[in-house]
């Protein structure tokens, strides 16, 4: 039998799991800027989800160095 406190443990740990669920969710739709709608998301299983916000991480981190790149250029020295 489960106690009244693992359980409560257990739902604590499922609020938070679907809590972070939801906001990947709307992460993609916001920086996809409506590629993807949020009714599609749901459909879709974790794994391609995962793949999604790999793909943003890894065009984010790209377009930092590109940005890094071209400030580093352009400092002048005197």
């Amino acid at each position: 039998m489960i106690s009244p406190e693992s359980a409560q443990s257990m739902v604590d740990k499922m609020t938070k799991a679907n809590r972070d669920l939801r906001k990947q969710l709307y992460d993609i739709v916001l920086y996809s800027e409506g590629a993807f709608r949020v009714d599609e998301l749901y459909q879709m299983p974790l794994s391609q989800l995962s793949e999604i916000m790999d793909a943003f991480t890894e065009k984010r981190e790209k377009e930092k160095e590109a940005i890094d790149a071209m400030q580093s250029k352009n400092t002048r020295k005197f």
